[in-house]
């Protein structure tokens, strides 16, 4: 039953619109915000996005952001020089994105490290 702030909603965390989007992605019927808080539901729909992402952008930070911010805005960003490099986010002009950008890297080191990944 988990709900941010935001309104993103179960264990993926995933906003309603985003919801709605994925299901039409994937055929899904009667889809209502409501299914974001079946566990298995939620986490169908966010290992499709997160696929979805990693299809779209050449690096984790990228994705990380996009999967934060919306895949739209940050290829938005990725084509403005006051923001990235043409490949690399050199700039997330959202404090919330950058943050989770940070903190998800840091424990993605961690468990990197922890279980001998990499």
């Amino acid at each position: 039953d988990a709900v941010s702030n935001a309104g993103a909603m179960g264990l993926m965390q995933i906003m309603p619109e985003t919801g709605e989007w994925i299901a039409g992605k994937l055929g899904l019927e009667n889809f209502s915000s409501d299914n974001l808080l079946d566990p298995e539901t939620n986490i169908e729909m966010g290992c499709w996005y997160l696929q979805f992402l990693q299809e779209r952008f050449d690096t984790l930070p990228v994705m990380m952001a996009a999967y934060n911010a919306g895949h739209n805005k940050v290829k938005e960003w990725l084509a403005d020089p006051q923001y990235s490099d043409g490949t690399n986010l050199t700039n997330i002009p959202y404090g919330e994105t950058d943050n989770y950008v940070k903190k998800v890297t840091k424990a993605y080191e961690k468990y990197k490290e922890l279980y001998e990944l990499g």
